[in-house]
């Protein structure tokens, strides 16, 4: 979101207006302040959330140092509830408790 301006250069016009919404933006905020909480990495908590998701999803990330995947692979130890999961995803307006 900081480099917002620097990477709308690089970016198609409908890669921005497709990811860029103020509805992300909101998610990233919900993420960062989830990681912080419990103490993950923003790519655990976010890898971990289409972990819970009910589709055959796939996960491709881009590691370029043992420690990165290290971080990754830490993402299927977290365990969202219905209502963590919620409220990442907009559905619910009020935060986990321990995040309130």
């Amino acid at each position: 979101k900081e480099n917002f301006s620097e990477m709308r250069d690089d970016l198609e016009e409908c890669c921005v207006r497709a990811i860029c919404t103020s509805d992300n933006f909101q998610r990233l905020e919900r993420v960062q302040a989830f990681a912080r909480a419990r103490d993950h990495s923003i790519a655990q908590v976010a890898l971990a959330y289409l972990f819970h998701q009910p589709l055959d999803l796939f996960a491709m990330v881009g590691c370029t140092r043992p420690e990165s995947f290290e971080e990754c692979v830490g993402a299927f130890e977290i365990e969202l509830s219905e209502s963590e999961i919620e409220w990442l995803d907009l559905r619910r307006e009020n935060p986990p408790v321990d995040l309130a």
